[in-house]
């Protein structure tokens, strides 16, 4: 479910953003989903503060979730860290999580956009543009994630 979605309790415009923000979190989390250290080993601060650190515990924290607007709201600042638009670099903690860094910004960055844009993204552009703007950043990662085999 959208950030947006989650924190206003009702389908603000068109459903097209809530989709593709729907897909690009199930992305972070399929990228960023690693087992972390035992809590009493020395990587385990590095982990609570990496992309893949960060993803778990604002999107499964360990009390559980409590309340759609919370989560809504961890969902806005964890998309508006992994964009890179804080000052707080963006730490990965897994060599694997590392290879979708780009895309995962990329894809965040778009979304934070769309999150705060709507209204006026939503009359500027059709629908199906929105689909083929995303569709091409994914085709570009796979592209690059390609040539980084060879």
């Amino acid at each position: 479910m959208s950030a947006l979605l989650l924190t206003l309790g009702f389908r603000d415009g068109s459903v097209v953003f809530d989709d593709l923000e729907s897909f690009v979190w199930v992305l972070i989390v399929t990228a960023f989903w690693v087992n972390p250290p035992s809590s009493s080993s020395d990587e385990y601060g590095v982990w609570e503060r990496s992309a893949e650190g960060l993803t778990r515990n604002s999107l499964l924290p360990p009390g559980g979730i409590p309340s759609k607007d919370w989560l809504g709201n961890r969902k806005t600042s964890l998309l508006f860290h992994l964009a890179e638009k804080d000052d707080e670099p963006v730490i990965y903690y897994d060599e694997t999580s590392r290879k979708y860094a780009g895309v995962i910004k990329q894809l965040s960055a778009y979304m934070f956009r769309c999150h705060f844009q709507r209204n006026s993204m939503k009359l500027s552009l059709g629908e199906d543009t929105y689909y083929i703007q995303v569709l091409q950043m994914f085709r570009d990662a796979i592209l690059s994630l390609s040539s980084r085999r060879t």
